[in-house]
């Protein structure tokens, strides 16, 4: 979408860094006492857009504001511990929405991320009640 990266620390809304933050600051004042965990984007290559940043960098910018915030994040770009290759058009034809679809897991696709979620869910749940 072309949005600017912004810079760390602001929450300007015209910015990806400072939209993501603006939202879990929000939700961190709404819901104080809940445990709020980010999800990157899947790694999905491709060419820098018209601002010069990949989706990667983008899926970076997410988990740099997560971690400042104190906010837990899954690294859903990490296509060896999730188990999804958006790259790979044999993949995507077997785990995704339609053969061309970089974004949307059909079910057997949300079958095969399940017990990676739910493995780093349960740790960011145990950290969490540590607090």
């Amino acid at each position: 979408k072309n949005v600017p990266m912004g810079d760390l620390g602001t929450t300007d809304k015209g910015t990806m860094k400072g939209a993501v933050a603006y939202l879990l600051s929000s939700l961190q004042e709404k819901f104080p006492n809940t445990l709020i965990i980010g999800v990157t984007c899947w790694e999905v290559g491709g060419i820098p857009n018209d601002q010069g940043y990949t989706c990667s960098e983008y899926g970076e910018a997410f988990i740099e504001v997560c971690e400042k915030m104190g906010v837990p994040c899954i690294n859903a770009m990490d296509s060896e511990t999730i188990g999804v290759h958006m790259t790979d058009a044999n993949f995507r034809r077997q785990y995704c929405i339609s053969y061309d679809d970089i974004s949307h897991l059909n079910e057997e696709g949300m079958k095969l991320v399940l017990p990676a979620f739910e493995k780093q869910i349960g740790e960011m749940y145990q950290e969490f009640l540590k607090k």
